[in-house]
């Protein structure tokens, strides 16, 4: 026959189980199909967002009739000069690190590099994860769920051990 602090550890390995379970993240990889166009001296949209391991492919066409390139340097990614309308690149990757990236047009006056890394003129950002500076998710009802299971596994702890066993006749 099993004694009270059997249950009471089966209670805690239970309880703890359904908490994991319950709050665990579960992500998966996305595809991503970014439609881009180049038109003047810009982009449209110049802002993505995208989680480490999504698969990302960027379609991006000229609209326009001066030559346009693609570059974002982070990923290796350049598509040498195009000109338009409509001639267009599908480059493909997946992102392994956090962070913002730029991405530009280095024909000669479409973009500019400012000393800080960031781009002016024909140039937008990818960024990977949450940007810097953001606040992580609200952990508050994870912290309210773990502290009700461990008081009342502990409850059911020191009700277990102070019952008084029942004597047979």
């Amino acid at each position: 026959m099993r004694g009270p602090a059997f249950f009471a550890a089966f209670a805690v390995i239970l309880s703890t189980a359904a908490v994991v379970l319950l709050v665990a993240p579960t992500t998966q990889a996305k595809e991503f199909r970014f439609v881009v166009e180049m038109r003047q001296t810009s982009f449209s949209p110049s802002f993505f967002r995208v989680e480490i391991g999504d698969n990302v492919t960027f379609v991006v066409y000229n609209n326009d009739s001066f030559d346009h390139t693609f570059e974002l340097p982070d990923f290796a990614i350049s598509s040498g000069r195009f000109v338009g309308p409509n001639p267009w690149t599908s480059p493909s990757f997946t992102p392994t690190q956090n962070g913002t990236f730029w991405f530009h047009c280095s024909v000669e006056g479409h973009a500019s590099r400012r000393a800080d890394g960031s781009w002016t003129g024909m140039a937008g950002t990818l960024q990977v994860g949450e940007p810097v500076g953001t606040p992580g998710p609200d952990l508050t009802p994870i912290l309210v769920v773990g502290t009700i299971v461990l008081a009342v596994t502990i409850a059911g702890i020191v009700y277990a051990t102070r019952r008084k066993p029942v004597e047979k006749k």
